[in-house]
């Protein structure tokens, strides 16, 4: 009895200093490991999100796994989401990229990425189900009434990303996603509200609120909306990016516009490239050799309006002959 009050005590010493700003980035790592090994479940948490992203030492997946798979069966639901986060990703936590084992090397199979973020989520931690919605609704859509049960509970239990997707729901007239007591309208405004009810990261809940506020279905000023998409954009939405480049460019702030667009042109959005060929072309005259290589550029994309305006501008001879040869060595090439 003696020995465990002071097992306790001596753990919350070092969980002091843990959370001390004095302590050097040396010395936490050695702390951790000492209050890991007096069985202090909190530190197998700190340990395993310590190894995954390299944060005092080198990247190391199977140490992770390890002293987050502690975690997970002492207790701590949230990590058998980073698990899962870790698996589907190569350790990265941003978003779902390419399909790790643990060992850094292989593809798996999304349905343990699942199990791990379901598991976490019947826990009680919400980003889990948050992820567990997304994996489901990559694996099978949203015809598929386990995915459309998983997002609703990922909604209920307050994911934003959950809950956006609930309100886009809820706008298509799918019954189960209205909220009890509650017309169809007024389940889409409370969902989309508690979307972007907190500050988050993910920019699709500030995406979708703002294209319902645009479209008059949720109640919101078009200063709002736009305000909205700014943020969805300065989050890295490539679709709000171009949205918001685009708007810009209409209003005649054409620096920042042209940056959003280019912006998300890189990230490969040939709408946006097409974009700005419109916008050289219509509105520069002296920069048509602009225009043309933004048109380029979208049609390499694919994207069926920049081939059609390349054609357009080939035949109806509206450019100088050198920007004329150009376009058609290049429709050759795509032909």
């Amino acid at each position: 009895m003696i020995s465990e009050c002071i097992k306790n005590a001596y753990i919350a010493h070092l969980s002091k200093k843990i959370d001390s700003e004095i302590v050097p980035n040396k010395l936490v790592l050695r702390t951790l490991h000492k209050l890991a090994k007096y069985g202090a479940s909190a530190a197998y948490l700190r340990l395993g999100e310590i190894y995954l992203r390299g944060e005092m030492v080198p990247r190391h997946l199977p140490t992770g796994m390890f002293w987050l798979k502690k975690a997970g069966n002492a207790g701590y639901s949230r990590a058998w989401g980073l698990i899962a986060k870790a698996r589907a990703s190569g350790g990265s936590f941003e978003q779902i990229g390419d399909l790790y084992t643990a060992d850094d090397s292989a593809p798996i199979d999304l349905d343990e990425v699942l199990d791990y973020a379901i598991k976490g989520m019947e826990g009680g931690d919400i980003p889990s189900a948050g992820f567990s919605a997304q994996i489901l609704l990559r694996m099978r859509g949203l015809r598929n009434q386990e995915c459309r049960k998983i997002v609703l509970k990922a909604a209920q239990m307050g994911d934003p990303w959950s809950q956006a997707l609930a309100s886009r729901m809820a706008s298509e007239g799918i019954a189960a996603y209205f909220l009890p007591g509650m017309t169809a309208q007024q389940s889409i405004i409370e969902w989309c509200h508690r979307s972007i009810s907190i500050e988050i990261q993910d920019p699709f809940p500030y995406l979708n609120a703002a294209r319902l506020m645009s479209c008059g279905i949720v109640p919101g000023s078009s200063d709002s909306a736009r305000k909205l998409m700014k943020r969805a954009a300065d989050l890295g939405h490539n679709e709000a990016r171009t949205q918001y480049g685009y708007q810009l460019l209409c209003e005649g702030n054409t620096l920042h516009g042209v940056s959003y667009l280019q912006k998300a042109f890189w990230a490969g959005s040939g709408d946006a490239a097409t974009i700005l060929g419109n916008f050289y072309f219509k509105n520069l005259e002296s920069e048509n050799s602009l225009a043309v290589k933004w048109y380029i550029r979208a049609a390499k994309l694919n994207h069926a309006g920049a081939i059609k305006w390349l054609n357009d501008i080939v035949y109806k001879k509206t450019l100088n002959l050198h920007d004329r040869n150009i376009i058609l060595y290049f429709l050759n090439r795509l032909s």
